[in-house]
């Protein structure tokens, strides 16, 4: 499986978690789920989903902006904010990060526990 295999097949996921979340907002009731527990969903469902395998990966521009995307179009669907809201007061506003420094992050740590590993 190619890495834009794998990018697509991630996006359809991370599309069927964003439009549970939104079905389940839709009903009054739960439109009064806080931000807060909306950004907590995000974060325990999408990024995880979203990042799977992501050591591993070696990221080209297409790439990039391709997990970029799905991930603005995630907060932005869940949170119920327009398209026209610039990218970097969603991120202040969630305090996320954008996903491709939460892969570099990882990547980071791997090769750290890697390299810092006690069996040779």
């Amino acid at each position: 499986m190619t890495l834009n295999n794998h990018i697509n097949i991630k996006k359809g996921q991370v599309e069927a978690i964003t439009k549970m979340c939104i079905f389940s907002t839709s009903d009054k009731v739960l439109q009064k789920i806080k931000m807060e527990s909306m950004i907590k969903i995000y974060k325990t469902c999408i990024i995880p989903s979203l990042t799977y395998a992501c050591k591993l990966w070696s990221l080209s521009k297409e790439n990039e902006k391709q997990l970029e995307q799905i991930q603005l179009n995630a907060l932005r669907q869940i949170l119920q904010i327009p398209k026209s809201t610039p990218i970097m007061a969603i991120f202040v506003e969630t305090g996320e990060l954008p996903i491709i420094q939460q892969i570099e992050l990882k990547q980071i740590k791997f090769l750290w526990k890697m390299f810092n590993s006690k069996d040779e």
